[in-house]
């Protein structure tokens, strides 16, 4: 298993600024890789209410079951390589977790008997360096919606926190407090439902 610690900036953006941004930057169509996370909650939602989130992300044949914990100002990431089948496996709901995600889960007190995949989003990705860390602009569909946000990784919160605003300013683009991917993955499912 592999830890890490993200600290990242991201803004919605409108289709118009993101082509935007795209022609700015020199980002064609050839830039993008596309990858497929599946969501995993509790019935009753248990990861979620403890600012968690489970996901496997499907990216050029590569799967990755990923256990994110908010700790203010970034988030803890833990992340285990898995095989195709195991993957097609948790995303039926017809196979355990594997040990090593099932003792972090068990130590945070997430029960892993309900783990149920709720559904998936596609993302077109392009990634660049920029500044001090890395930009990406994604384009997500996911429940009938399709939406558009720039993210920016950093090692330096203070740092990243002055970059990212630099770049809005630059594209004249207003900050939007925007939820996370799987934050507006299940917004959206219990708006459906």
């Amino acid at each position: 298993m592999f830890n890490e610690i993200e600290i990242e900036f991201k803004n919605s953006l409108s289709e118009e600024e993101f082509k935007y941004i795209c022609l700015q930057l020199n980002i064609s169509e050839n830039d993008f890789i596309s990858q497929i996370n599946y969501y995993f909650d509790t019935p009753d939602f248990e990861l979620g209410r403890n600012k968690s989130a489970l996901r496997i992300r499907e990216k050029s044949g590569n799967y990755t079951l990923t256990l994110k914990q908010q700790k203010n100002k970034s988030v803890a990431e833990s992340h285990l390589s898995i095989d195709k089948k195991e993957a097609e496996t948790l995303i039926n709901n017809t196979s355990r977790i594997p040990d090593e995600m099932r003792e972090l889960l068990l130590s945070i007190n997430i029960s892993i008997d309900g783990l149920t995949c709720f559904g998936k989003l596609e993302t077109a990705r392009a990634k660049l360096p920029y500044a001090n860390g890395f930009l990406f602009l994604d384009k997500s569909k996911y429940l009938n919606i399709v939406d558009f946000e720039v993210e920016y990784e950093v090692y330096d919160y203070e740092v990243g926190c002055q970059d990212f605003e630099d770049f809005l300013e630059k594209f004249e683009i207003p900050f939007r407090k925007t939820p996370t991917k799987i934050q507006r993955f299940f917004e959206a499912l219990n708006t459906n439902q």
